[in-house]
């Protein structure tokens, strides 16, 4: 059997899947670049993807398959960094410039929606500041955010004083000028998991499916895998509304705001946390339980 392509991230509980004769796995030291190659042209068999990257792909037309085996998930709190000599806390963010590598990033999509719960603070209060362009096509940034100059580093401008606050990634910086915004991270992560019964998901496994879509309704049943080539033109076009930005009327259903201040109005991050709430695994590929066993996530 030819083995998979795939692009998985390096953890301890993956390690086992490098040596599975299943998978021929392209080393990736940054995960988070092999979402974009995957969502815009299914360049792998298996790939681990952001499940909001995956949820705004789905939007825009995508036949990729998710499985459930959870790659990395966190409570988001501690990601959300200033100076040190400069304290403020989460209420105080209005205002203020806040980077972020990208607008559509997940951790910055779950803490965008932690403020608006906890604080009423509207996404459109902070000033973002990003530095690149989601993974999906045609994803365009909300009125409130500016790109920082190119070749800016996200880390010096927090230093150098011009960002009062970043989020960050799974790399937490070991710098003690540096802290997080909220003043206990765990209490906060307690708090979000007392509300809605979950630890926020980031990474996933997606699967390419063997046949192209086809035009009319979805099939119903499973999709197999294949590892043969598929073209960049396989998803549609961004459809209109969750994709644009904020503003387009038939994606907005409240003030264009949202919870958490995603794109047509926060439905990516309605969708992911309904998709964590219900769990629907029987729309799962069958390749999901294999591979949530192999990653040691499997309930049973």
């Amino acid at each position: 059997m030819t083995p998979l392509s795939a692009a998985i991230g390096h953890y301890r509980h993956s390690e086992a899947l490098f040596a599975d004769p299943l998978l021929a796995i392209e080393d990736f030291p940054v995960i988070s670049r092999a979402f974009a190659p995957m969502v815009r042209s299914q360049r792998f068999a298996l790939s681990e993807m952001a499940i909001a990257t995956f949820l705004m792909a789905r939007a825009a037309g995508s036949d990729l398959v998710l499985l459930p085996a959870v790659m990395a998930a966190r409570f988001q709190n501690a990601a959300l960094l200033r100076r040190a000599a400069d304290p403020f806390g989460p209420a105080d963010l209005a205002g203020k410039r806040v980077g972020v590598r990208a607008y559509s990033q997940t951790t910055c999509m779950w803490l965008r929606g932690d403020l608006q719960e906890t604080t009423g603070l509207t996404p459109d209060r902070i000033r973002w500041t990003t530095f690149e362009d989601a993974h999906v096509a045609g994803f365009q940034d909300p009125p409130w955010t500016e790109r920082a100059p190119p070749g800016s580093d996200m880390m010096d401008m927090l230093r150098e004083g011009r960002l009062d606050a970043v989020i960050v990634g799974n790399d937490m910086p070991d710098d003690p000028s540096l802290a997080p915004v909220w003043p206990d991270p765990v209490a906060a992560g307690a708090a979000f998991h007392a509300r809605h019964g979950f630890m926020p998901v980031n990474h996933l496994l997606v699967l390419r499916p063997l046949r192209p879509r086809r035009a009319g309704p979805r099939p119903r049943g499973r999709q197999p895998v294949s590892d043969g080539p598929r073209g960049a033109g396989s998803a549609r076009r961004p459809g209109a509304g969750l994709l644009r930005g904020a503003g387009a009327a038939d994606a907005k259903g409240d003030d264009g705001r949202g919870v958490g201040g995603v794109a047509g109005g926060g439905r990516v991050r309605k969708e992911a946390v309904l998709f964590l709430k219900k769990k629907k695994q029987k729309d799962f590929h069958p390749f999901g339980a294999y591979m949530r066993r192999r990653l040691g996530n499997d309930p049973r």
